[in-house]
């Protein structure tokens, strides 16, 4: 119960808004018989992934939910068929490739990467080693 009485101090606004707009319930009803601490547990981990209360207690700034993945997943997807439909052109006698190597559609969370290496570069770094010369 004070781990529960320490969340619900630490994170009251988002808690108060997530109950509000999921249960119709008021966060200030919390220790009544109206909304023992029991029952606000049991509430508390049905919340969707999504909602303020578990992103904030959670640490996590994501504000994607499942069909946005998604979407970016087969953005990501038909950009890459379109690299390869460009890349078919070229092997049919094309003098380069129409389209551009695609990026990823960026991650909320993940960190912008640029090109990463190949071959026994990748491997090499990898673990740790520096490539001099690979003959």
């Amino acid at each position: 119960m004070i781990a529960l009485a320490r969340i619900a101090r630490a994170h009251t606004a988002d808690l108060d808004h997530d109950f509000l707009h999921h249960y119709g319930l008021d966060l200030g009803l919390l220790g009544t018989p109206r909304l023992r601490y029991a029952r606000f547990a049991g509430l508390l981990v049905r919340l969707p992934p999504q909602s303020r209360s578990l992103r904030a207690i959670s640490g996590r700034a994501d504000d994607w939910d499942a069909p946005t993945h998604l979407a970016a997943a087969q953005l990501d997807t038909a950009r890459q068929t379109n690299y390869l439909i460009g890349a078919l052109l070229t092997a049919h006698g094309a003098k380069k490739n129409p389209v551009a190597k695609p990026d990823p559609v960026p991650r909320p969370g993940q960190e912008a990467k640029g090109r990463r290496k190949k071959g026994f570069r990748a491997l090499f770094s990898h673990y740790g080693t520096h490539v001099r010369s690979i003959g």
